[in-house]
């Protein structure tokens, strides 16, 4: 019988490859995004809007449709801001350290930029009030 020592070296090597590869497929990031994803492993949480959200669908939308075009596809945002010309379909869970953004935004109801990234989220500026 043949000592097959060698192939554990080349599985522990290649579980990662097989990993991003699996998340690039998946989400449809290239292959620095998604070996970025591995990476942050425990980092990551993102709450995204459940009733008709489905990622193939959200990378259906495209600049020039409209916004019924984009609720047709993927339902209402979890939030809406600057006047509705941002949609949010997903929010970094509370404690994250990185989460996976799907934005759409809009000008007078036309999509003009789909954010489909995995990324370390950044706490909006909070000014504080002078102390006394």
């Amino acid at each position: 019988m043949k000592k097959r020592y060698f192939l554990i070296p080349v599985a522990l090597l290649c579980a990662p490859l097989l990993m991003t590869l699996y998340i690039s497929a998946n989400y449809g990031y290239d292959f620095k995004e998604s070996w970025e994803v591995l990476k942050a492993v425990g980092k990551a949480d993102t709450k995204f809007q459940a009733l008709k959200f489905e990622e193939r669908n959200f990378r259906k939308i495209t600049p020039g449709m409209t916004g019924r075009d984009v609720f047709e596809l993927v339902g209402l945002p979890l939030e809406r801001h600057n006047n509705d010309a941002k949609w949010s379909y997903s929010v970094p869970v509370s404690g994250a350290e990185y989460y996976h953004e799907r934005t759409v935004l809009m000008d007078k109801g036309v999509v003009t930029q789909v954010i489909c990234r995995f990324h370390k989220f950044e706490a909006p500026y909070v000014s504080l009030p002078p102390s006394n």
